[in-house]
């Protein structure tokens, strides 16, 4: 467990050198956020992958709502019952190959593109190449964006601090809040921010079961199918 948001805003307070013009609690936990969007964007991948799903109508609907969470794609969206991948398409292919056509097709998805953050739902949106024929349960992996640092409930605690980043988490809003009072504060913290984050992007929850690239292969762990084998990155 890492630091509780009270301690990281009291450690925050004193780089901030007491700041009479950021009060305690509303703007510390407003940088303590900004803070936590800023690595999630620089690292997205380091507080690992959700899983979602959600369920095609069989009415043709194309278009649905991602995860309250959702910020980017972890890997090609999927549907069991069918045993494929689906291509994840740009909106330019998407437009070109199913939107401009008089009768979009209908059946099985092939395909999907993210379309668009929903301000009236507070989601992103994926929309599919296909008007679904049938009740299709997509699933899907996604890196995620947490909620806004408080101290109420399951947000008393950032899961970056929780991951033992507390000090991460501390510089990166310490830049943020002396950007505008204090240029060469926040020139400073962003160095300490850069020292921290190489550590934080070498994280990865899934190791030690996860091994590593050996000779251009990764050989992942054991499971009830077999070993398997990919191209490393």
């Amino acid at each position: 467990m890492g630091l509780t948001n009270a301690e990281l805003r009291t450690i925050l307070k004193k780089h901030l050198h007491s700041d009479s013009t950021i009060s305690d609690p509303t703007d510390l936990n407003y940088y303590l956020s900004l803070g936590q969007e800023r690595i999630v964007h620089d690292a997205p991948s380091s507080l690992g992958a959700k899983a979602g799903s959600l369920t095609l109508s069989a009415t043709g609907t194309r278009e649905y709502s991602l995860a309250s969470d959702f910020y980017q794609l972890a890997r090609q969206p999927w549907i069991a019952t069918e045993s494929m991948d689906l291509e994840v398409l740009t909106p330019g292919v998407l437009v070109d190959e199913v939107e401009r056509l008089n009768d979009v097709p209908g059946g099985v998805p092939t395909g999907c593109c993210i379309v668009g953050y929903s301000a009236s739902e507070t989601r992103w949106r994926i929309k599919f190449d296909r008007e679904p024929d049938a009740a299709y349960v997509v699933g899907y992996f996604y890196y995620w964006l947490p909620a806004k640092i408080n101290d109420s409930g399951s947000t008393a605690t950032s899961p970056i601090a929780d991951a033992g980043f507390s000090n991460l988490l501390l510089w990166a809003a310490t830049m943020l809040a002396r950007e505008h009072n204090d240029p060469d504060g926040a020139e400073q913290a962003f160095k300490m921010y850069g020292a921290e984050l190489v550590n934080y992007r070498a994280y990865s929850p899934y190791r030690p079961a996860h091994a590593g690239v050996v000779g251009g292969w990764e050989r992942r762990a054991p499971s009830r199918l077999g070993s398997h084998y990919s191209i490393g990155s």
